[in-house]
């Protein structure tokens, strides 16, 4: 699916820049009861199940590319265990010390479809304040989460340019 045209990491920018999507945002919502779903809702998923299946497919050779050019890099956590099933990467979180601050230009990792991943710990988010409370936790792992974690983009309109920009950008870490 690869291409040698580039541009198409930065897909990920034009929804991001919409407000009302929250990308990029914690975001806290309270549980709610399971429901059915409905008649249209399981035809539309039976009608994307081979699209889906073949971008998951995509998204798997892309991790797997940008995984090994990057594993070897000190200042970059790559985690690969796998408990059960089969990672779909809608995104490749990476650690780095740093976290975007890391790159020499964040903004050309951002347009090359990098991004933050978390920019508050959910223990931070007003709404689980009496939890917090409760339990007096610090959870610290999570704070490092906000400062470190970042995902690179897999989809499959990445190009051949892309991946390699992405390496390259990642190698220079």
């Amino acid at each position: 699916m690869a291409t040698n045209r580039p541009g198409a990491a930065g897909v990920y920018a034009i929804p991001r820049s919409v407000p009302g999507l929250g990308l990029g945002e914690t975001t806290y919502r309270a549980p709610v009861h399971e429901t059915s779903i409905t008649r249209a809702a399981a035809d539309a998923l039976l009608a994307t199940h081979d699209s889906s299946q073949r971008e998951a497919e995509a998204r798997r050779a892309n991790a797997k590319k940008l995984v090994e050019s990057i594993a070897d890099r000190a200042s970059v956590r790559v985690n690969p265990v796998q408990r059960q099933g089969t990672a779909g990467y809608l995104r490749l979180p990476v650690r780095l010390s740093g976290g975007m601050r890391a790159f020499s230009s964040p903004s050309r990792a951002l347009a090359l479809g990098i991004a933050p991943s978390y920019p508050r710990a959910l223990s931070d988010l007003p709404e689980l304040a009496a939890m917090r409370e409760r339990t007096e936790a610090s959870w610290p792992g999570a704070q490092t989460l906000v400062r470190e974690l970042v995902t690179l983009p897999t989809h499959s309109h990445l190009s051949s340019w892309d991946i390699s920009e992405i390496q390259r950008i990642m190698r220079q870490l």
